[in-house]
């Protein structure tokens, strides 16, 4: 399956890198409200996780299942492998529920290249990808 390149500017990501790019292996793409938001998003400090849309900080127990390895064996709690000259897994696919954008086939977007914004996102919402053209 094709993947398509991705520029993401969403620096408070424990998927960004320092290139501008995404160290998750998939990206899912949600529509939200007539905008599509990164639902990869999880933030690189995960003490200031939102809990249930309330600014309040999550408990280590309520983190553990946000904390599993993804499917290339990262630990999304630990983005030191990011920083690291080998990453392999920069060209994420991206998987979308926008059905209504120009670049939708089958919930995989198929956009030559994206662009993730949202450099202080706390949450999901608060980022957009920006290459989201409604029909």
């Amino acid at each position: 399956m094709d993947k398509t390149n991705t520029i993401c500017k969403v620096k408070s990501c424990a998927f960004h890198h320092p290139n501008n790019l995404c160290a998750a292996g998939e990206i899912q793409v949600e529509n939200s409200s007539r905008a599509a938001v990164c639902d990869t998003f999880y933030p690189r400090d995960v003490n200031k996780q939102f809990v249930s849309g309330k600014d309040v900080q999550a408990g280590t127990d309520m983190r553990d299942s946000m904390m599993a390895d993804d499917n290339l064996g990262i630990n999304a709690a630990d983005s030191s492998h990011i920083y690291e000259s080998g990453a392999s897994n920069l060209t994420p696919l991206i998987t979308c529920n926008a059905d209504d954008c120009q670049y939708w086939e089958h919930d995989v977007c198929k956009a030559e290249e994206i662009t993730i914004e949202g450099p202080s996102a706390a949450i999901s919402g608060d980022t957009r990808c920006k290459t989201y053209v409604p029909e």
